[in-house]
């Protein structure tokens, strides 16, 4: 395919294989991969046009002029009729940028007016200013069908499976289509040479015409997400984004896990190290005995409830032997925590947490000002726990029952925080014996259910938890894929739970250094839980259908502080959804920006997405403020093991079972 590339001086016509995203921008390629007679004719201006324009104070016109009869010949010469479409081509604009930037329609007479509407319009972009953006004109028609077509990662597990959705403005309400379109060459295999060279207006229905659009790109071991537009007899591409590795995704094997011994033991001075007397005492440390006695081995926890210790620490002060016990354990990294002692549920949650401390220095500046927030919010007894951070490649919260054989895992790489708002695998055993006795872990039935995972929590070079993309090859991987190491946790929490005898939400470190740990895997807390609770005809804020989400719908993603004030002046009708994703550390764990967000939706009537763990705080946090919240997966998973627990409480399987 050639393309005519439109200068101030000239126009220059190129072969597909001699242009670049640099020159004629990623949207520009895009359409160069489809064949001609599949879309609608179309020219590029190079960058040069934008960039003289948006840094001219005065002679913008002027510029446009010794631009204007180079366009006017390409519209003319490539038959692109009276109506035309403005289009940005950035030189980064791809699959993750698609509909960020405007585009303009206009009439041939008025082409120089629109472009310089465009160039102001794009020109809120800043980068655009200092790096140019080409931009496209193209023929265009006035369609009351268009749609979307993709099997990129994040919809499709298999290149040769494609969602589509299409809207028809025609109809009297807005309807949006969808349908999935899977390429199976034992059903049909498709000569897609037979098409290229004409226009997709054979006599088929809109979907057939699809399907050959999808082979192509399918036979080319592409994964790509098109918009189209439909006239009710031709089908035409007018967008064709490649899918390609996310810059800085990063590999979650290749996470250092190793622990090394410290050359002496410890003996704290002010710190406790948490002993047999000290069950009982606070909540945050009853579970290191609970797990000891089912046979977990456990690291050391250590306490600071020296009351002269915590005083001095809310006056900014730091008594020498703290200073001292901290300048031991900061040897490694340092992670603080709160224990608040309250009976509100609410008040424990999200309480104060460090990040990696790899210094004396944070670690005293995190304990004053934690003990200062803590004071201000009016709480009077709290204490700290301290223990070296605990390198684990996968974190999970695992839910539990007394008397129940199902386990259920919610797994994904990284930190606990990461299961908060991000998509993450599913895994359900079946450890087939109601008497934890009589459990056999080979016999394990193990049922898995693997998403798509974009995002996990992981700590950066100076200890911050921030972020992090996954590599593609992890995208559909199941997080834990080793078996036995399943089985092992199941059996781990069913004992658990029959200890505490309640059912129980168990936050899992898994893939840490056996080695030193001389486990695999460790619990490291557990709060009470009740799974049969989105079903209660109380929580009616609970949405117990999972939401699929439309290429259509206006999405607002929350990421920032900032983004939550944006939230604030946009009305309901701009928002649809609303779903949650902190990229800032100290917003990950706040309760206030949750209550914020749920408060916020809740007044404006808009529904939260989330795509986190039903077993973590922050579900029940957003369920609190009364706002409602829609699942990204679908509950039927939770109904069947409800359904099926229930009869396991009435033991009915153990009657038929005695009764032969």
């Amino acid at each position: 395919m050639k393309i005519w590339i439109v200068k101030k001086t000239g126009i220059e016509e190129k072969e597909f294989d001699q242009i670049t995203a640099e020159e004629v921008g990623q949207k520009t390629l895009g359409l160069c991969c489809v064949p001609s007679a599949w879309t609608l004719p179309f020219f590029v201006i190079v960058k040069d046009l934008f960039l003289e324009i948006s840094n001219s104070e005065k002679n913008k016109q002027k510029i446009m002029k010794s631009y204007i009869s180079n366009i006017l010949y390409a519209i003319d010469n490539l038959k692109l009729g009276d109506n035309l479409i403005v289009r940005s081509s950035g030189t980064k604009e791809g699959m993750a940028e698609r509909g960020k930037y405007e585009s303009v329609v206009s009439d041939k007479i008025n082409i120089e007016n629109k472009i310089l509407e465009l160039i102001n319009l794009l020109n809120r972009e800043s980068e655009f200013i200092e790096n140019g953006m080409p931009l496209i004109i193209q023929a265009h028609i006035k369609s009351d069908i268009t749609g979307h077509v993709s099997n990129e990662r994040r919809f499709a597990k298999e290149r040769r499976d494609f969602i589509y959705e299409y809207c028809d403005e025609s109809k009297q309400f807005r309807q949006v289509e969808m349908g999935n379109i899977s390429l199976r060459n034992w059903r049909k295999k498709y000569n897609v040479e037979d098409y290229v060279d004409r226009s997709l207006c054979f006599g088929a229905d809109l979907i057939e015409k699809l399907k050959v659009v999808c082979a192509k790109y399918c036979y080319e071991n592409n994964r790509i997400h098109i918009e189209f537009i439909y006239d009710r007899n031709i089908l035409y591409i007018v967008q064709c984004d490649f899918e390609t590795e996310i810059q800085g995704a990063v590999d979650p094997d290749k996470y250092d896990i190793k622990m090394f011994e410290k050359e002496n033991e410890f003996t704290p001075i002010v710190l406790k190290l948490i002993t047999d007397e000290d069950k009982g005492k606070y909540k945050k440390i009853d579970n290191v005995f609970i797990y000891k006695e089912v046979g977990v081995p456990m690291p050391p926890l250590y306490i600071l409830d020296d009351e002269n210790c915590l005083e001095c620490l809310k006056q900014g002060k730091i008594l020498e032997q703290l200073k001292s016990d901290l300048s031991y354990m900061t040897k490694t990294s340092l992670v603080i925590r709160t224990n608040v002692i309250s009976d509100e549920k609410l008040k424990s949650q999200f309480s104060q947490r460090s990040n990696e401390l790899r210094n004396v220095d944070s670690a005293i500046e995190f304990l004053q000002k934690a003990s200062a927030e803590i004071s201000k919010e009016g709480i009077q007894k709290y204490i700290f726990i301290l223990h070296n951070f605990i390198p684990a490649k996968i974190a999970a919260f695992v839910n539990a029952k007394p008397l129940e054989r199902i386990v259920e895992i919610q797994a994904l790489w990284g930190l606990p925080e990461g299961l908060y708002y991000n998509a993450h695998d599913r895994i359900s055993v079946d450890t087939k014996e109601i008497s934890i006795d009589k459990m056999k872990k080979d016999e394990f039935s193990i049922s898995k259910s693997e998403v798509y995972k974009e995002c996990f929590i992981a700590p950066d070079d100076s200890g911050k938890w921030i972020l992090k993309k996954l590599k593609s090859r992890y995208n559909w991987r199941c997080t834990i894929n080793n078996d036995e190491i399943i089985r092992e946790i199941a059996e781990r929490a069913r004992k658990i739970t029959e200890n505490v005898g309640n059912e129980l939400s168990i936050m899992w470190f898994i893939g840490i250094d056996e080695i030193f740990y001389k486990t695999n895997n460790i619990p490291w807390y557990h709060e009470n839980y009740d799974r049969n609770s989105y079903y209660s005809t109380n929580n009616s804020n609970v949405e117990t259908n999972f939401k699929k989400k439309y290429f259509y719908e206006t999405e607002v993603m929350i990421e920032t502080q900032e983004d939550l004030a944006n939230l604030k002046n946009r009305s309901s009708r701009e928002i649809g959804l609303v779903r949650i994703k902190p990229k800032e550390d100290d917003i990950l764990r706040s309760k206030e920006f949750i209550k914020e967000v749920g408060e916020l939706c809740k007044e404006k009537g808009v529904n939260i997405f989330l795509e986190g763990a039903v077993l973590a705080h922050s579900f029940y946090q957003l369920l609190s403020t009364g706002a409602t919240v829609i699942l990204a997966h679908e509950m039927k998973h939770y109904k069947d093991e409800v359904e099926f627990n229930k009869l396991v409480r009435d033991r009915i399987p153990e009657i038929i079972e005695q009764n032969g």
